[in-house]
């Protein structure tokens, strides 16, 4: 799974996934990935147009929205994947 917290927080997913009957079994911390999300997002959002003619509409309607709730967050935000054990 991939979590999504701020930088310097106290991550959840721990809890979460104990919560769920499951255990962390590894977690690797992926540093570039809101970078990526910085530069990708503002892409989508400039070409809308081509998104919602190349895509299923209900498609482009979902990256959209996406960029528009995430992009804002990205700013300190740090990803990571975490590996669970039943």
């Amino acid at each position: 799974m991939t979590w999504a917290t701020r930088r310097g927080a106290t991550p959840v997913w721990t809890d979460q996934a104990r919560a769920a009957g499951l255990t962390v079994e590894h977690v690797d911390e992926r540093p570039a990935e809101p970078a990526l999300w910085e530069r990708l997002h503002p892409l989508w959002l400039a070409h809308a147009d081509d998104l919602r003619s190349q895509r299923r509409e209900d498609r482009a309607r979902n990256m959209l929205r996406e960029a528009h709730q995430v992009l804002p967050a990205l700013p300190g935000s740090a990803r990571v994947d975490a590996s669970h054990r039943c």
